[in-house]
C-alpha cells in the first residue's frame, strides 16, 4: 500500500509541475502589453483620375447616331423591295387573270 501512495505523490508532483510550466509561459504572455506605435502623419496622395475628352464622348455619340440612321435606312430600303416584289406578283398574278 505504501508502493500506491508513493505514485499517487509522484503522480501529483508530475501534475503540478505541468501546470507551473503552462502557468509561467501564460503570465509571460499576459503580462507583456500590445504593441502600440505612436500615429505619424502620412502624405497623402491624390489619385490621377482619367476623363475622356468630350470631343471623344461626342464623336461616339455621333458615330452611334449616324450607324441608327444607316440601318434604319436599310430597312426602309428593304421594306420598299418588298413591297416592289409583291406589287410585281400582283400584276403577274393579274396577267395570268386576265388571260384566262
Amino acid at each position: 500500500m505504501a508502493s500506491i501512495d508513493n505514485a499517487g505523490i509522484a503522480i501529483a508532483i508530475g501534475i503540478l509541475v505541468i501546470f507551473l510550466a503552462v502557468s509561467a509561459t501564460l503570465s509571460t504572455a499576459q503580462d507583456a502589453g500590445p504593441v502600440v506605435t505612436a500615429p505619424t502623419i502620412s502624405k497623402t496622395v491624390e489619385k490621377e483620375v482619367q476623363v475622356e475628352s468630350t470631343t471623344s464622348v461626342e464623336d461616339k455619340a455621333a458615330m452611334e447616331a449616324k450607324a441608327a440612321m444607316e440601318a434604319e435606312a436599310e430597312a426602309k430600303a428593304a421594306m420598299e423591295a418588298k413591297a416592289e416584289a409583291k406589287a410585281a406578283m400582283e400584276a403577274k398574278a393579274e396577267a395570268k387573270a386576265d388571260k384566262c
